[in-house]
């Protein structure tokens, strides 16, 4: 089946969003064994939200330790 790629979408999305004042980013960091990427929508008058996504190395495919970090 045929899909938007995330970098794809965000491309689009982030002229529009910053011509209403928002603005996006993504933070990636790690606990213990998991990975964590965490969104950050902020908005020019000072307000922000954020959301956290945790997960583990993909080990999936024979791939380096850097590698399964890169996949996930």
């Amino acid at each position: 089946y045929a899909y938007a790629r995330f970098e794809d979408i965000v491309e689009v999305c982030r002229p529009i969003m910053a011509r209403h004042g928002f603005g996006i980013r993504f933070e990636h960091t790690r606990e213990g064994t998991m990975q964590v990427c965490t969104g950050i929508l902020s908005h020019e008058a000072g307000h922000s939200i954020s959301d956290r996504f945790e997960a583990a190395p993909d080990s999936g495919g024979n791939k380096a330790p850097i590698q399964a970090n890169g996949s996930t």
